[in-house]
């Protein structure tokens, strides 16, 4: 009677599993003047039923007693702080430490600890409120925590009844606004720094605008002149600049070969002041073109972005 009423009890989950033993509970019997007949045995079916439900190692207690006190990493977890979730994880805990036959003393401090991270502001001002109240010994608390976790369950039931749970309140909006355009003007930085770099490597630079000075770089063809006037100015083909200068290629100072800016041997201050002095007079005629010449390219690029 005692196994019928068991078999009757239990899902057709546990019976499969308690069914892969079936010698721990089904015995042969000896009835008077009938042959064996095998029977199964009421208690020893309830204990293969509570060892195949319930693990009452060690282990798994030390587990469980672990998990009591790290309730507060739980609860922060969590997404939505969920508290009938969380319930029932702090109940699955104590029943395994109830079927190894310990206990826990320490269940309310932790559950405290636990509801504190919660990220619901209003919940957490009710949990330091009763806490407070605990402590003041004017709220009292099972040592089991039912009552407790019932309390704080049925809270989060309200709050998410009334879609207040998780709201975010004043500041919290301030800050989420101000979150959300800071997230905006980084995104916008990021689309022009791209936008930089793009142009650096090539990928939208606006094609180069002829200059009037792209002939001081054309050398003279076999046979032509090695000078020539421009504007009033007398230049003469430099050999060793390969460009047209202002001096003769007898009086460059510059080494054939050699690339812009080296000296043959040390140079004496009265000559390095003459050659600063003789390359300022040859680029000062084109500075004011150059500029005019970048302020063309950047007023183009503007009208090519805006088209």
């Amino acid at each position: 009677m005692i196994f019928n009423c068991l078999r009757k009890s239990i899902s057709d989950k546990v019976f499969a599993k308690v069914t892969t033993e079936p010698e721990r509970y089904k015995f042969a019997g000896t009835a008077v003047g009938a042959s064996p007949a095998p029977f199964c045995d009421g208690p020893c079916f309830l204990k293969a039923i509570i060892d195949k439900t319930y693990t009452s190692t060690k282990a798994s207690g030390a587990v469980a007693r672990e998990s009591l006190a790290n309730l507060a990493e739980y609860m922060d977890a969590l997404p939505d702080s969920n508290v009938i979730e969380f319930n029932e994880y702090v109940k699955k805990q104590t029943e395994i430490l109830a079927s190894g036959g310990e206990t826990t003393t320490d269940l309310i401090t932790n559950l405290f600890k636990g509801y504190a991270k919660s990220k619901d502001k209003t919940f957490r001002e009710w949990i330091r409120i009763k806490k407070l109240a605990y402590f003041d010994n004017t709220f009292r608390i099972h040592p089991n925590c039912l009552d407790f976790m019932e309390l704080a369950e049925n809270h989060y039931k309200d709050a998410v009844l009334a879609k207040e749970w998780m709201r975010p309140d004043e500041d919290q909006q301030t800050i989420l606004a101000l979150q959300s355009k800071m997230e905006k003007v980084q995104a916008q930085a990021s689309r022009s720094l791209k936008k930089r770099e793009d142009k650096r490597r090539g990928g939208k630079i606006p094609k180069k605008v002829p200059s009037e000075w792209d002939w001081k770089h054309k050398a003279p063809n076999e046979g032509e002149s090695k000078v020539k006037t421009v504007k009033g100015k007398t230049y003469h083909w430099c050999t060793n600049h390969q460009l047209w200068c202002l001096h003769k290629a007898s009086e460059c100072s510059l080494k054939a070969g050699e690339e812009k800016g080296k000296r043959k041997g040390k140079m004496s201050k009265d000559k390095l002041r003459m050659k600063v002095y003789q390359t300022l007079m040859e680029e000062s005629s084109e500075e004011e073109h150059e500029e005019e010449e970048a302020s063309n390219n950047e007023s183009q690029e503007a009208t090519s972005e805006s088209e």
